[in-house]
């Protein structure tokens, strides 16, 4: 193949995704903080899980915001999209 780092969305098609898996590729072992940033890859895939039908929860303290002044009108957005918003603690008391 030729390269050493793929992106996979968290909504590549399910053929995409078993193509990736037969050719090696694994998990991540880093932390990209462009692709944790609230404002765009975590919001935009979120929306897309939305369009699709699932209800979306997002860890709030387990993504970062690039535009640190923006936070509060981001939250906003997320909550008027239908995008929950949970702290990890809240989280773990749910799912336990």
């Amino acid at each position: 193949m030729g390269a050493r780092k793929i992106y996979i969305s968290a909504h590549s098609s399910e053929e995409s995704q078993a193509f990736y898996k037969v050719i090696g590729c694994v998990e991540a072992v880093e932390i990209n903080k462009q692709l944790l940033d609230a404002e765009g890859c975590v919001y935009f895939t979120a929306k897309g899980a939305l369009k699709r039908g699932y209800k979306v929860s997002t860890i709030q303290d387990g993504i970062v915001l690039l535009a640190e002044k923006k936070w509060n009108s981001l939250l906003k957005k997320y909550k008027k999209n239908g995008i929950t918003l949970l702290l990890s603690k809240e989280f773990d008391e749910k799912i336990s």
